[in-house]
């Protein structure tokens, strides 16, 4: 063969100390094989190898073979003395002990002290002394019992609960309201408001007012309440005829009708009330040199007419005296009144204000005209206007 053959030992392989047999053998590539002379050698431990035990004596038949598997035990060996690195020492684990101990105490601590999460001694007592379940199971069907009994008891109170029949008759009553819900007046007019229109412009109805003295088509100069109803209706949705009572705080009471077809309002009419036929007279009272004759001059309110008694002698053209102007017909009058001592007429003015005056005396015989004159007579009352 003439040749050299070296096989060179791996750091593991040198591992093992001591006598090494060791035998060569040559393979072919024509798969042959050819093993030469066993010989010996000799491997040394160095210092640092000192105390690594050789673990056995091996025979090598094929090197790579061997130097997988020293490999794979020094891995084994490794992960061995890995495995003995974490091994705690006495005082390590001691220590790691206390803390964990420290740890657990100071988290039991803060556990124990949760008042969120535990009860005191006194809620515990309190929550013992709760209702069970089978108590209130009881409690509750008696509560049911009594509950039905009272329940039976009041639906069978016919004072308290109506009949079908009432609810019929009430739910077919009239709801029209004739006054405001607290009471008060339908409608009102105020100073310069119209309180016939006002009226009209609520249709067919039944309703109450209130009228200020100053307000338009009011029946009196103070104020007045009352009542009013329209039977009828316009296209236009108001009224088309009703009637008005009315009362003032003098207690003068006055109605009104309206046909929205023809007449509209027929305009207020006061009422006479038992007052206006009781009366007494009142001296007048003379002026500019008049004096009384046979009878003295007095004056009356009756009704609707005011009244003249007495006899008088004054010069003509002067006013001779005067009544209060509440008795005076409003805008005056003009009648006539005899002559004393003689025959003829003169007339006697009454002028809205009060004042009495004699004007054109006509007597028979000129002569006797200083005899005065009769005032006796009756002056119808106007009120409302002069129109």
């Amino acid at each position: 063969m003439n040749g050299k053959a070296e096989y060179i030992l791996s750091d593991a392989e040198l591992k093992h100390p001591g006598i090494v047999k060791a035998e060569l053998k040559l393979y072919y590539t024509n798969g042959q094989a050819l093993a030469t002379s066993f010989f010996t050698f000799t491997i040394s431990k160095t210092l640092e190898d000192q105390n690594i035990v050789p673990v056995a004596e091996y025979y090598i038949d094929d090197f790579e073979m061997l130097r997988d598997e020293i490999s794979q035990t020094l891995d084994e060996i490794k992960a061995k003395f890995d495995e003995f690195e974490n091994i705690e020492t006495k005082a390590g684990a001691q220590e790691k002990a206390d803390k964990a101990e420290a740890n657990a105490k100071a988290y039991t601590d803060v556990h124990a002290n949760n008042k969120t999460i535990h009860i005191t001694a006194d809620e515990r007592t309190t929550w013992n002394a709760k209702e069970t379940t089978s108590g209130s199971k009881s409690k509750a069907d008696k509560a049911l019992v009594d509950a039905k009994a009272y329940t039976d008891e009041h639906t069978a109170d016919t004072v308290k609960h109506i009949t079908a029949a009432e609810r019929t008759k009430w739910n077919g009553a009239q709801l029209s309201k004739i006054t405001a819900d607290h009471g008060g007046v339908s409608i009102a007019a105020n100073e310069g408001e119209d309180i016939l229109k006002k009226i009209v412009d609520q249709g067919r109805t039944m309703g109450t007012f209130y009228a200020h003295g100053k307000a338009i088509n009011a029946p009196s100069t103070v104020s007045t309440r009352g009542i009013f109803h329209l039977t009828g209706l316009a296209s236009d949705g108001k009224g088309m005829y009703g009637w008005v009572y009315a009362t003032d705080y003098k207690n003068n009471v006055f109605t009104n009708y309206y046909d929205g077809s023809t007449t509209y309002w027929q305009g207020w009419k006061r009422s006479l009330n038992t007052d206006d036929l009781l009366y007494s007279y009142a001296n007048i009272t003379l002026k500019n040199g008049a004096t009384a004759g046979t009878r003295t001059p007095i004056y009356a309110k009756w009704g609707p007419l005011t009244l003249l008694r007495g006899h008088v002698k004054t010069e003509p053209e002067i006013i001779f005296g005067s009544i209060p102007s509440s008795y005076a017909p409003i805008g005056g009058a003009v009648v006539t009144v005899p002559l004393s001592g003689t025959g003829g007429t003169a007339n006697l003015i009454v002028y809205e204000n009060g004042d009495l005056k004699i004007k054109y005396p006509d007597p028979t015989d000129s002569s006797k005209l200083g005899g005065g004159y009769y005032i006796d007579v009756v002056i119808g009352f106007q009120e409302g206007g002069t129109a």
